[in-house]
């Protein structure tokens, strides 16, 4: 059947099926996203180094962790040794001190009561090498009222020598003539051996064979094994014997009477082994 227009044309009829709509695509969901604020260049580094830091400090927690190490064993074994030696040479401080309203004074007094006792001690046969001063000092004499405050009244020095004497038999002489010779300050008096080293070295030697047969003992009787040894220690103790004299200047009634005695050398190691 011909069906026609309102101005009686005629109308070709639709085809069925010819019109096709594809359905709707379905939703795109968005990838989430981190957005920088605009204008800051420097944030994805920053990022970057606060995650390599932490990184970082993860690290150093688990190799930070302590590690335990076991004792090495080991004996360890002390002893000591004395040897005598006879004093060779003395040493003793002989002084004065002086008085005076001004320096330059109290220095002339010094100078003039140095220069006799020395004179005198070079008459004794010691030579001018075994002589040396020790101490010299001058010092101001001070006086405080509650009116007046602090105020010098004069200055007071003193010298002192070290006097070696290599002759033993010259000692009582020295001590006799630095007194008649003006010294008001006499030291104490020591007797010493001038090189030590060989008496040293005895000792040592001795002291090192006693604390490696007490290591042979005790490993004998504790039923063990010495290793090889790994450390030695030394302490050496060399006390001379000291002699107090008290000069007072002037002539003396009687000369001093000295002995030198005997000087004790002390030496004491420590071993350690290895126990096996």
């Amino acid at each position: 059947m011909i069906e026609f227009d309102q101005n009686l044309n005629p109308v070709e009829p639709q085809q069925p099926g010819t019109s096709f709509t594809p359905p709707p695509a379905p939703p795109v969901t968005p990838k989430p996203s981190i957005i920088l604020p605009s204008g800051n260049r420097n944030v994805g580094l920053t990022l970057a180094i606060l995650i390599l830091v932490i990184a970082a400090a993860g690290l150093f927690a688990y190799g930070s962790r302590p590690v335990t190490t076991g004792q090495m064993e080991g004996l360890t074994v002390n002893a000591d040794s004395t040897v005598y030696a006879t004093p060779d040479i003395a040493k003793v401080n002989v002084g004065v001190m002086k008085t005076g309203k001004t320096v330059a004074e109290v220095e002339s007094q010094l100078s003039s009561a140095s220069d006799k006792i020395t004179a005198a001690i070079l008459g004794t046969g010691v030579k001018e090498a075994d002589i040396k001063t020790v101490d010299y000092n001058i010092y101001p004499d001070q006086t405080y009222s509650s009116t007046v405050g602090t105020r010098i009244t004069g200055y007071t020095g003193r010298h002192s020598l070290e006097v070696t004497i290599r002759d033993l038999n010259k000692t009582d002489e020295v001590l006799s003539v630095v007194t008649a010779a003006g010294a008001n300050e006499v030291g104490q008096l020591l007797f010493t051996v001038e090189n030590q080293d060989d008496k040293v070295a005895e000792a040592r030697k001795e002291a090192i064979k006693k604390a490696k047969d007490k290591a042979r003992q005790m490993a004998e009787d504790g039923g063990f094994r010495l290793g090889r040894l790994i450390s030695i220690n030394e302490y050496n103790q060399t006390p001379g014997p000291l002699y107090g004299y008290g000069g007072r200047g002037g002539a003396v009634d009687s000369a001093p009477n000295t002995q030198s005695g005997s000087l004790a050398i002390q030496v004491n190691v420590t071993l350690v082994y290895r126990i096996r």
